[in-house]
């Protein structure tokens, strides 16, 4: 995503993106073989797709006449540069420059100025079919019955004739050019040196097409069946996938890591400055967001002024967005100063929150300030004005979190205090909509009609944190919607869900029935709920009672859905845990929801059932895949790390719009000290765990090797702890590493 200096050692997932031009899609094909659409909409006949440095995918479209982009971001497709009918091939030199080969005139062309120009015509017969570049430089094309050579001035000539019908050509890790020969049995050809003498590499390979390596340089092809198979050895290779049509050309695309900003770095803004520490990083539209402190004694910064707010963009810029002693952002009063800011929240489409104390000369104040009303950061609201919706005289005295919905400005919980303000009352939430109007939502002491009686509000029970999944959001949808878990002052509790100018609608109740889901049940107390981007799905874990619907005290705790007033059960306690046969939970936690409606949670089940052990108890369930399964469990093989070594505990997980689950977990086995027993993971969605970072792993920052002793991620951070902040929609996460050396980062990470 963001592409300022080189990322991690560490990183060593991968998938292969495979085009089908006969189901007009991307295939992905992950580590265990499993195989899903990355792009399934869009394409008319692709042959080749490629991924530049910031993870945005490029298609050839050949029926289309088009490059096609689809940003790492999300959305798309974009057409980029002009039409070139015929475009069968892709690849970016070594300065991130498109080029493309067209077999029809047998040219090769680059990007410049959004046009693709000829940089060369191949020699009469040669269409080229698949280009790759040499470390070196130059690019190399599969074309007729040679394998030609192109300078990046367009000079072009035969590197070898020693092939008979060249496919593909493809560099290994250690700049070795490869070739498939889809003739002589099918092989794979290497070269001796810089010659264009061939040696076998595998051969009897059948109708061999693509060639792509992984990260174990391990080389993958496909063949004309649309298998994907890996090379064993000079005569064996094996199946990692099939049904992946008329598939010809493909493409690696591994986990990265990109180092957003670190201690010591040189800013521009301020110029001159540099980082000593941060605070915790929120991701979202391609930008990431971070509290810092400065280096003092740099310059003329000091304690007094060296803390503030920085953004860094998908090209890497870092701006500053507010400091210390600088001007209140966006402030009428010319004497307003910066005294402190919180830890921003940004959304999915850039957007920033975040609130900072101010000084205006000799008085203090307290400011939500945002970019969301329409580009410019500006005070959305100060303490010491008018709370919307209350009556004249009631001012705003504290802000207590601060979320920032994708369709409208901040959304936030303040204290009150003016005439009739009491204990009872002086708690609020107030949301903003697009137009930058505060409206109030809900207030400690409204009376509200449920369970058969008008009651009064005692605790709203917003924008609170759950055990095992406090970096993910749960209370807050589109349309200035809002579900929470609301206690009465006559001990009544309920499920709400809550809109500017709307009466609350019942969600669930205690005493109420559960449904069909179990009929009889009655509901007993909740958990915190969470709910989908568009309100149109909820989820939660309630306590039922006893006694009814053939509940037991055993298995009265349970996980519901809903959707259209009517509940699902997605699991409960003393029954069947998915995906472990003969196994039954034991205990089950608040569940998270993906924006579209998926489901996870963490549970542990009953020890000497289904072969489950105390050691073997614990896991994740999700059904990003479609029906609820075990997406990972205690004793389970660490993937990433070599040696016999297992997940022994979770602390932390989130469930992001793209993929399975991300979670943090320790680890035991071979090799495993404290040192480096706690890694970060991530689900792709289909059963396939990749790590992202491990304590004690090898990262590059400013060009230089460090051990990283720890990292932060998925923290409760004061005052936005309702708020996702370090995973986008797209399942990219960002966190700050410590290494051994003193040395502070934020990092970035890009699933494959």
């Amino acid at each position: 995503m963001l592409a300022i200096t080189a990322g991690s050692l560490a990183v060593r997932a991968d998938v292969f993106l495979v085009p089908d031009p006969t189901a007009d899609r991307i295939a992905r094909v992950n580590g265990a073989g499993v195989v899903s659409s990355a792009i399934s909409t869009g394409l008319d006949t692709p042959e080749q797709v490629a991924v530049d440095a910031n993870g945005n995918l490029y298609v050839a479209d050949s029926a289309a006449g088009k490059v096609l982009q689809f940003p790492a971001a999300g959305g798309g497709p974009n057409q980029i540069g002009d039409a070139v009918a015929g475009v069968t091939s892709l690849a970016f030199d070594k300065d991130g420059v498109l080029h493309v080969a067209i077999p029809g005139d047998r040219t090769i062309r680059k990007l410049v100025s959004n046009t693709f120009q000829i940089l060369t015509t191949l020699e009469a017969g040669a269409s080229p079919r698949c280009i790759a570049f040499a470390p070196g430089g130059n690019l190399f094309a599969a074309a007729g019955n040679k394998i030609f050579e192109v300078t990046p001035a367009g000079g072009s000539s035969p590197f070898s004739s020693d092939v008979t019908a060249p496919f593909a050509v493809a560099f290994d890790s250690t700049g070795k050019l490869f070739v498939t020969d889809t003739q002589q049995g099918g092989r794979i050809l290497t070269f001796t040196g810089n010659s264009g003498n061939t040696k076998d590499e595998a051969t009897g390979l059948g109708a061999v097409r693509g060639l792509a390596f992984d990260r174990a340089n391990v080389a993958h092809y496909l063949t004309s069946g649309g298998e994907l198979r890996k090379v064993i050895n000079k005569t064996t290779s094996a199946l990692v996938a099939g049904g992946l049509g008329d598939a010809r050309l493909l493409t690696v695309r591994s986990a990265s890591t990109l180092v957003v900003a670190f201690k010591g770095q040189t800013l521009t803004d301020p110029v001159g400055a540099s980082f000593a520490s941060f605070g915790s990083p929120a991701i979202g539209g391609g930008l990431v967001a971070f509290k810092a402190t400065l280096q003092t004694g740099v310059l003329n910064f000091s304690s007094a002024n060296a803390s503030g707010l920085w953004r860094a963009d998908s090209a890497g810029t870092i701006t500053e967005i507010a400091r210390k002693s600088i001007h209140l952002p966006g402030d009428a009063d010319a004497t307003s100063t910066v005294i402190s800011v919180t830890d921003p929240v940004l959304n999915n489409n850039g957007r920033i929150a975040f609130t900072a104390k101010f000084k205006s000369g000799t008085t203090s104040g307290v400011a939500v300030m945002t970019d969301s009303t329409g580009g410019t950061l500006v005070p959305l609201v100060k303490k010491g004005e008018q709370a919307p919706g209350l009556d004249l005289g009631v001012k705003f005295t504290a802000f207590k979190q601060v979320v920032l919905a994708d369709d409208a400005g901040p959304a936030f919980l303040a204290s009150v205090a003016g005439p009739g303000i009491g204990l009872g009352n002086n708690l609020g939430l107030w949301s903003t909509n697009a137009a930058g109007v505060v409206s109030l939502v809900v207030r400690k002491g409204d009376m509200i009609t449920v369970g058969g009686r008008t009651r009064k509000l005692s605790t709203p029970a917003l924008f609170k944190g759950a055990p095992l999944t406090l970096g993910h959001g749960r209370h807050a949808a589109l349309g200035q919607q809002f579900t929470f878990t609301a206690k009465f002052t006559d001990g009544f509790t309920a499920l709400l869900l809550v809109q500017p100018g709307t009466t609350p609608t019942v969600l669930a109740e205690k005493g109420g029935m559960v449904g069909s889901a179990i009929n009889g049940a009655l509901f007993a107390s909740f958990g915190s709920p969470c709910v989908t981007k568009q309100a149109d799905k909820f989820a939660f874990l309630s306590k039922l009672v006893p006694s009814f619907g053939g509940v037991t005290s055993a298995s009265a705790g349970a996980i519901f859905t809903q959707a259209a007033a009517t509940n699902d059960l997605v699991a409960q306690k003393t029954f069947g845990a998915p995906g472990v046969t003969g196994a039954f939970f034991a205990t089950i936690g608040d569940p998270v929801m993906s924006p579209s409606g998926a489901l996870a949670f963490f549970g542990k089940m009953k020890a000497g059932l289904g072969g489950v052990l105390s050691g073997t108890a614990a896991g994740l369930w999700a059904n990003t895949g479609g029906g609820l399964d075990n997406a990972v469990r205690q004793g389970d093989p660490a993937p990433g790390i070599s040696g016999t070594v297992k997940f022994t505990a979770f602390r932390q997980f989130v469930l992001p719009d793209t993929g399975g689950v991300v979670f943090t977990a320790s680890v035991a086995g071979s090799g495993i000290t404290t040192s480096n027993n706690l890694g970060l993971w991530a689900d792709d969605g289909t059963g396939g765990l990749e790590l992202l970072i491990r304590k004690g792993d090898k990262v590059k920052i400013n060009g230089q090797t460090k051990t990283a002793t720890s990292f932060t991620i998925f923290k409760a951070v004061t005052g936005v702890t309702g708020q996702s902040r370090q995973f986008d929609t797209s399942g990219n996460v960002v966190c700050q590493v410590s290494c051994s050396d003193g040395t502070k980062a934020i990092f970035s990470f890009r699933r494959p």
